[in-house]
């Protein structure tokens, strides 16, 4: 019978780990099922016994006859009963079977017909053992030991079935209680002994089949397990398993639907990532995906591209996500909301904290397989594509935009902030975007400051075009801040500051980099691209304002920015 392992609990891994796990429950699953066969057998010889039990008793030569069968069968019974319960509680506890039990197990059940007609012959005349129908039971033992799918077992049920059947005929003919003609030939055992042996033969034969198309099995499934893992750190867990299973999914070509796309990207990344060896440089960038992949998963995207430190994202492809503009919008609070724990992990580790700006856009794409026939890529082409990533690029640190159709997509319950339109690059027509500050009760930090106003204050500007910083300096005036936001009134009028987006504000020897905006009433809004900025300028004299604490950041996109 099993018994408890030496080992600790198994950590099946390879195929034949895996294999062995499985055998250990069949071994439970085997001796249950015997003991429930015993138990069916015993319950006729209990009705037999209040029934006629007596009559079988004056038949023998002598008394007890029903009752030496019921122990035996009561004893088995036990036995199996005990295999059972050991082996399920050790294959529950995840620990491995001993070998020796099982052998012993085997040698038990192989033997037991032999010990039945063996009381048969000692109640009854000699000849009734050699032809009594308990001969079968050498075969409901012996077929069994396959389940473990170990020759040997098989092979040793056979040897020990035959030898105990050829141990116990040469003693009751040698005895002389045999007189049949038949079973006094040394051939008739011969022959029995012989299909013993062969019946021990074919269940080796079974279980070495059985165990080798299985470890093959179940070598193909961990091999395509480690397949689908492979593919799945590069393709979205859907598109693995359309590629896989479905009869079209290598075919080249796409079709047509409405997606929401994402685009994100690190703020300062390429200035952080020159001025760091390349080492500390993929250390932060792999622990910023770490963060942030889980969180897109977790939101149903489709990881279509990471390009360096950006991340292209698709909603509704390839499964259906009626949702998808609401769980886009979810996934970039949460993504923003992660950057704490980057930035944290990136100060403990000595390395510059980041920001990221992430911009959205819903609309008819094209997405499906694309490429050549020996190369492809699951994939998505359309303007969409490219609004999202002009949406995103006009973002600064730690802000999401998304253009009207997201928004209106989404539906209600959605905290916004400014509305602005601007004209991406190509493009002949305004785009609306709005700044998402919250969804569904996720609110970003400083999604509640508005602007106050505060005591003029002289600043200087500088046009940024590219990543060159004009020198010619713009005089404007400080009328209200709030967190990252400043407003403020160019001395020269907002028409100095035609066709350009981004701005250099000096204070007091400290410079940050901004958005500038336009207002309607001729004010300039300006957005800090980096808290960084924002503290610099505060520890130059800069008006406090709620979220413009000193701690550092990441510097801001600006004429570096990635």
């Amino acid at each position: 019978m099993p018994a408890p392992p030496t080992a600790g609990p198994a950590r099946p891994g390879a195929p034949a780990d895996l294999l062995q796990a499985e055998l250990d429950k069949a071994e439970s699953v085997k001796a249950g099922g015997m003991a429930l066969l015993l138990g069916l057998a015993i319950l006729p010889i209990l009705l037999f016994v209040l029934a006629s039990g007596g009559a079988v008793d004056r038949a023998a030569l002598r008394p007890g006859v029903v009752a030496a069968v019921l122990g035996l069968a009561l004893a088995l019974l036990g036995v199996e009963l005990a295999a059972f319960l050991i082996s399920r509680r050790e294959v529950r506890a995840g620990r491995r079977l001993s070998r020796w039990p099982g052998y012993v197990l085997v040698g038990v059940e192989a033997a037991s017909p032999t010990l039945a007609l063996g009381l048969i012959g000692a109640f009854f005349p000699s000849a009734n053992a050699l032809t009594a129908p308990q001969l079968l039971l050498y075969a409901v033992f012996i077929i069994p030991s396959a389940v473990r799918l170990n020759p040997r077992l098989s092979l040793m049920a056979g040897a020990i079935s035959a030898a105990s059947y050829l141990g116990l005929a040469v003693a009751l003919v040698a005895g002389g209680g045999v007189d049949h003609p038949l079973e006094r030939e040394p051939a008739t055992h011969f022959m029995r002994v012989v299909y013993l042996l062969l019946t021990g033969a074919a269940a080796a034969f079974v279980a070495a089949q059985l165990r080798r198309r299985f470890t093959a099995a179940l070598e193909a499934g961990l091999e395509r397990a480690r397949v689908v893992d492979i593919f799945g750190r590069y393709l979205h867990d859907d598109v693995v398993d359309r590629l896989l299973h479905a009869p079209d999914g290598l075919r080249l070509g796409g079709q047509r639907r409405e997606l929401t796309v994402m685009m994100t990207d690190l703020r300062g990344f390429s200035a952080i990532s020159e001025a760091l060896p390349p080492e500390r440089v993929v250390a932060m960038l792999n622990h910023f995906l770490g963060e942030v992949v889980p969180v897109v998963m977790a939101h149903g995207g489709t990881i279509d591209e990471i390009i360096g430190d950006a991340l292209l994202v698709l909603w509704n492809a390839p499964s259906d996500q009626p949702d998808h503009a609401r769980r886009a919008l979810r996934c970039a609070v949460d993504l923003q909301r992660r950057m704490d724990a980057v930035r944290a992990w990136g100060l403990a580790q000595g390395l510059p904290p980041l920001e990221m700006g992430i911009g959205l856009h819903t609309g008819d794409a094209v997405v499906g397989n694309i490429g050549a026939d020996r190369r492809q890529k699951y994939g998505v082409v359309g303007t969409t594509v490219n609004l999202a990533a002009r949406v995103e690029s006009i973002t600064v640190g730690g802000q999401i935009l998304a253009t009207e159709a997201t928004v209106a997509r989404a539906g209600a319950g959605l905290r916004l902030g400014e509305r602005r339109a601007f004209r991406p690059k190509g493009s002949e027509v305004e785009l609306g975007v709005v700044e998402v500050l919250g969804v569904d009760g996720r609110l970003l930090d400083g999604a509640d400051d508005a602007l106050s106003p505060t005591a003029p204050l002289a600043l200087t500007l500088r046009a940024v075009r590219g990543k060159t910083v004009d020198p010619t300096p713009l005089a404007a005036t400080l009328r209200a801040s709030s967190g990252r936001r400043l407003r403020a009134t160019l001395d020269a009028g907002p028409g100095a500051l035609d066709g350009v987006e981004d701005v250099s504000v000096e204070l007091g020897g400290a410079t940050a980099f901004a958005r500038a905006q336009v207002e309607a009433d001729g004010g300039l809004l300006l957005r800090l691209t980096s808290a960084a900025g924002a503290a610099a300028l505060a520890a130059a004299g800069l008006p406090a304002s709620p979220g413009s604490g000193p701690g550092a950041e990441a510097p801001g996109r600006g004429p570096a920015g990635g």
